[in-house]
């Protein structure tokens, strides 16, 4: 008098979101992410990217120029020592080295590519402080992405 029903043609609306949520669920502990950046890592890296993307444009909208150098020559100029004594960019002293270069959270050195002046690119080699150049794929975190 029964049949043999499949137990999953039997599942309502709600059962079938249980069920994905409880793979997904199981997916998530067997599988951590990749990524392993803490969040206030990303978050601080991140701010100060995009401060100093702010910065050299701002310099660039005051002198009608775009800042070029090496990151010493940017973070002094952006700090204040400029032809016009303007502070561009304020920093924590942690996020400078010993040879005036602004660093990351992990204390590298931040890089720059000013080639193009309307857009230009500054990087964290992020927490394998290796520089990828912000490839996709890398640990890199960057103003373009």
């Amino acid at each position: 008098m029964s049949k043999n029903k499949n137990p999953i043609q039997g599942l309502t609306l709600a059962g079938w979101i249980f069920l994905i949520f409880a793979i997904l669920l199981v997916g998530a502990l067997l599988f951590p992410t990749i990524d392993e950046r803490k969040p206030h890592e990303l978050f601080a890296a991140r701010t100060q990217i995009n401060n100093v993307v702010v910065a050299l444009r701002l310099y660039r909208v005051e002198y009608g120029e775009s800042l070029t150098g090496e990151n010493a020559y940017l973070t002094r100029t952006l700090h204040g020592q400029n032809l016009r004594g303007i502070v561009f960019l304020a920093s924590k002293k942690e996020s400078i080295n010993r040879s005036g270069e602004m660093i990351d959270f992990w204390g590298t050195p931040l890089r720059f590519d000013i080639s193009d002046p309307k857009n230009p690119r500054v990087w964290s080699c992020g927490k394998d402080r290796r520089d990828d150049g912000g490839a996709e794929g890398s640990d890199d975190i960057t103003s373009w992405r």
